[in-house]
């Protein structure tokens, strides 16, 4: 059974962003591998975007695999396997931004992140069960929204790790940068913005259903600026070297 001709253009936007993101991952181990002693702050920008291409990768699969019209059974372990690994994304993207030097000048502030990112999969696991779950329709396919309490905490963690830190660090390293690695962050940052924004709005899937495939196509959009501003960023350090 050819499920993907069922939704040929949300297959199509999620294996766009899977290509983009597969690249930066590709591009980020081959960076980490050739730094002689890569420092804690590399792997954890590698391992930001390779859990972001993970989650876009389960969501490809799930539409591939399964039907217009799939059950709650069949949905759940695709939503509760991307929404771990979104979890898991956050929680490298707020290392990275923030900076190993910077948090261990406050050692105590380290506890924070894992102790949000354990008790969230905890919630997660706990609360995501087939009779917590509401299954939605975009028209087109189906989707799983998650109980209030998964996308609220969820999303009260994210405005932490996925916007505000971003946004500080982003405006606090730029002050002191010129050129195109200036540039290059900023445009990433507005990136991640947008990324921020769609995956709220993923997350929302019980509210925004019927429009689940623009959703998805920012998400897209994010993800290719995110790469873009990196790109610029990372020659701009390669100039001033």
């Amino acid at each position: 059974m050819l499920f993907i001709a069922e939704a040929p253009l949300h297959f199509g936007i999620l294996l766009t962003t899977c290509i983009i993101l597969l690249l930066m991952t590709i591009i980020g181990i081959l960076w980490v591998v050739k730094t002689e002693n890569a420092s804690a702050g590399q792997w954890s920008g590698f391992l930001a975007v390779f859990f972001a291409f993970f989650t876009f990768l389960i969501l490809t699969i799930m539409i591939y695999q399964l039907p217009a019209a799939a059950t709650v059974d069949e949905l759940l372990p695709y939503s509760l396997g991307a929404w771990t690994c979104i979890s898991f994304h956050a929680f490298f993207l707020l290392f990275y931004v923030l900076g190993f030097k910077w948090l261990r000048a406050r050692a105590w502030i380290v506890f924070l992140p894992i102790i949000g990112t354990i008790t969230f999969l905890t919630v997660l696991w706990v609360f995501a069960t087939p009779a917590n779950m509401t299954i939605v329709s975009d028209g087109v396919i189906n989707w799983l929204a998650m109980p209030f309490v998964v996308y609220a905490y969820g999303g009260f963690l994210a405005i932490f790790y996925m916007l505000l830190a971003p946004l500080l660090v982003t405006y606090r390293v730029t002050k002191t940068q010129e050129g195109a690695q200036r540039m290059g962050n900023w445009i990433a940052w507005i990136g991640l913005l947008l990324w921020f924004i769609a995956a709220i709005l993923m997350a929302l899937v019980l509210y925004v259903a019927s429009f689940m495939l623009m959703v998805l196509g920012l998400a897209a959009l994010a993800w290719a600026i995110v790469f873009i501003g990196w790109l610029m960023a990372t020659r701009g350090i390669k100039q001033q070297n």
